[in-house]
């Protein structure tokens, strides 16, 4: 009833989606939640650790997976789309056999190869190979999860990746810590959350597609599966390591205690970039099928809507990190807090929301059969971070890795925008977006002006009153817009 009641104006497969979509990333973004608690508990060095050694295994599992999320999601939806479900079953199972095999050979050599750097007394090393035992379940959970989104149901991926899996993360991560202090007994909560995630994972496949036929009756397209994994697999690869770069150069650069500040820092801006998976799931499905029967005005008006909702998420998050950066760094301890830091995730943050927002034009380019197109996109940006990084972490460190990757994100984003334009005739910037700018930044000068009344009561009370005053003026805005919308439409 709720749902019915919020889908009034906007009935659409999108809206439905994302509606669903937002209840999980809201979930999801909670893992900085439970990361403020790890990082109380390992202290800034011992959180730097644990965020190294997550990065590492995730950038590999990414091999390990071979992209067969991708090319799976892709066999299932043209079983589905051409009234076969009753192959999919087998399909889905010879898929998930595949994905298992090899991702347990790739963990298998990494344990292998970090027995390496174990002799130098690195803890790193050590917890990676914790990590590297649960990465076939890891694997296989994505595996499944995709295959499950043609049918644009997204709830069971809400169910798994927003709720069961982090809060099985937190529950045994904070038991084995206790039973056996360290930041490898953290990681053995994330193994037993992805066993336990990758088990009802494999029971919601089965509830969807009930049905099922003899392996011997499915006629599974290789093809199909290998350039799809392929394709989009090395897309996700390298996104991924992207997304790490900076990390890996500031271990490389700097000690430990500013792989776990500028580990924070990323945690946190992040939640801009999960926004971005409100709309990707449900949106890149649609557009690819909007885009083969040759609607593009409906296209159009799907991505604009998309890109428009993006705006509004993405505009809130950031005024909040931009009025209280260092309360929020706080969480995380003392030892996280500082002018620097606190501007650091400033300018990390409006990366991530140029990418969480106009960053949609990636999946578009790649869905439309302009994929080589987007992998190109996405090594410029890797060369260019590169670059940047090299030449501003040495001497700028946590702050020269910030500006790094934000202007790499900014400068490639701007430039995906001219290629969706050129090859698919689609726009994703309007005068919305100035318009919402104008009227974000009006709230965000309200809420700091205003709280410096109640400065005399404390930081504490200026920084809450800026923030209440920031939600209740932009609320108040969103409002006036929509009703704006409404006369022009109406």
């Amino acid at each position: 009833m709720y749902l019915d009641k919020l889908l009034q104006t906007d009935d659409s497969p999108l809206a439905r989606g994302v509606l669903i979509n937002s209840f999980g990333v809201l979930l999801k973004i909670s893992r900085p939640l439970y990361l403020v608690l790890f990082a109380r508990l390992l202290g800034i060095e011992g959180f730097g650790v644990y965020m190294l050694a997550f990065a590492i295994q995730e950038a590999v599992s990414k091999v390990a997976i071979l992209g067969l999320n991708w090319g799976g999601k892709q066999v299932v939806g043209y079983l589905y789309a051409s009234d076969r479900e009753a192959e999919i079953r087998s399909a889905a199972a010879r898929i998930t056999w595949l994905t298992l095999g090899a991702s347990t050979l790739t963990a298998g050599l990494l344990y292998a190869a970090c027995e390496i750097f174990k002799s130098d007394g690195g803890s790193v090393a050590e917890t990676i190979q914790v990590f590297a035992v649960g990465m076939p379940f890891v694997c296989g959970m994505y595996v499944v999860l995709y295959m499950i989104r043609p049918t644009l149901d997204m709830r069971y991926e809400m169910y798994v990746t927003s709720v069961i899996e982090p809060v099985a993360v937190l529950v045994f991560g904070v038991i084995f810590f206790y039973l056996a202090a360290g930041v490898q007994a953290i990681a053995w909560g994330h193994v037993v959350a992805a066993i336990i995630a990758f088990a009802i994972s494999l029971h919601y496949l089965n509830k969807v597609f009930p049905s099922g036929s003899s392996a011997g009756e499915c006629e599974m397209d290789w093809g199909m599966l290998a350039h799809g994994s392929v394709t989009m697999g090395t897309m996700e690869f390298l996104s991924n390591v992207k997304q790490r770069l900076d990390l890996f150069f500031v271990a490389q650069s700097l000690p430990m205690s500013y792989v776990g500040a500028y580990g924070a820092i990323v945690e946190v801006g992040s939640v801009l970039r999960k926004v971005k998976a409100v709309f990707d799931p449900v949106l890149m499905p649609l557009a690819q099928r909007l885009h083969l029967r040759g609607e593009a005005i409906e296209l159009q008006e799907q991505v604009f809507k998309s890109v428009r909702w993006s705006y509004w998420l993405g505009f809130f998050i950031l005024g909040i990190f931009i009025l209280v950066p260092e309360r929020i760094l706080g969480l995380f301890g003392p030892e996280f807090v500082g002018p620097m830091l606190g501007l650091a995730l400033i300018v990390y943050a409006i990366g991530q929301f140029f990418h969480m927002s106009l960053g949609l034009s990636e999946g578009l380019l790649a869905i439309t059969g302009h994929a080589n197109a987007a992998l190109v996109n996405t090594l410029v940006l890797i060369v260019v971070n590169v670059l940047l990084l090299v030449v501003l972490v040495p001497p700028y460190g946590v702050m020269g890795a910030a500006v790094a990757t934000s202007v790499s994100y900014l400068v490639v984003t701007l430039w995906r925008l001219v290629q969706t334009k050129e090859r698919l005739g689609l726009d994703l910037v309007d005068t919305t977006l100035f318009y919402m700018l104008a009227g974000w930044s009006v709230c965000l000068l309200a809420a700091t002006f205003l709280s410096n009344a109640f400065a005399g009561l404390g930081r504490p009370a200026e920084d809450f009153t800026s923030v209440l005053i920031f939600i209740l003026a932009f609320l108040a805005w969103r409002r006036v817009e929509r009703s704006r919308r409404l006369r022009r439409s109406g």
